[in-house]
């Protein structure tokens, strides 16, 4: 609404009495002049690199390989469902992946899935 005083938005009717009608513009107007008129100060969140993360293959399938791990003979085993995906630390993924990338298996990380444990 701040870039563009021309905006409307479309009235809304409130569910629980059906015959009050809103307008949702007037609103939005309200709402941010409130904001406006307060000097909102906020603590900067500090985002820090994953710890574990997992390889994900670039697919001509346009689906997401996850590598999974290898097999006796050295072969990859890639999947399809991230739980099942091999976890590495960051410093061991970046390496794993740059191997990879060396073998002309284009790659990328992705932060490794939580672990939820299932309840009893």
């Amino acid at each position: 609404m701040s870039n563009n005083a021309s905006v409307e938005f479309h009235k809304v009717v409130c569910p629980t009495r059906r015959y009050d009608i809103a307008d949702s513009h007037e609103t939005a107007a309200e709402f941010l002049e409130q904001v406006q008129s307060q000097a909102v100060a906020s603590d900067r969140i500090e985002i820090s690199e994953p710890v574990s993360v997992v390889i994900v293959r670039v697919c001509p399938k346009k689906l997401p390989a996850f590598l999974a791990g290898t097999r006796r003979d050295g072969k990859l085993i890639w999947t399809h469902h991230n739980h099942l995906a091999c976890v590495f630390n960051r410093e061991d993924g970046e390496k794993a992946s740059k191997r990879l990338e060396e073998q002309g298996i284009p790659n990328f990380i992705l932060p490794a899935p939580e672990v939820r444990h299932s309840s009893l």
